[in-house]
């Protein structure tokens, strides 16, 4: 696969990576076999874990991927978990484990998203 093709370019012509759930489910495996390994100190990753976790994804997926794209992607699960632990830390939320979602009421998610834009996108 022609990484231009999967990997648009943004205003500055640098290429951005687009993540699916397959790519982010390699991403989250090797990251946790890097840990096994003993690749990460405290709360930070060694840097062959990034190495690692980019030849993965370019090697399974046949797109080029590189630890700025990995560190990148982890900056934006850590702002997401965050997003999500306030979300569900508020009264009239609540986690359904059948649909992998989050419920609430329409009154409260359009207060919730008014209030906090960021979490809309699981809404």
């Amino acid at each position: 696969m022609d990484s231009s093709s999967s990997q648009p370019e943004n205003k500055t012509g640098k290429t951005n990576m687009s993540w699916t759930q397959d790519i982010d489910n390699l991403l989250i495996d090797t990251l946790a076999e890097q840990v096994n390994l003993g690749n990460k100190v405290d709360k930070n990753f060694k840097s062959p874990t990034y190495t690692a976790a980019a030849r993965a994804i370019s090697t399974k997926f046949s797109i080029e991927c590189t630890q700025g794209y990995i560190r990148n992607r982890l900056k934006t699960i850590k702002q997401n978990f965050v997003i999500l632990k306030n979300l569900l830390n508020q009264s009239g939320f609540a986690w359904n484990d059948s649909t992998k979602t989050i419920d609430a009421t329409p009154d409260v998610w359009a207060t919730y998203i008014e209030a906090h834009p960021e979490a809309k996108q699981f809404r």
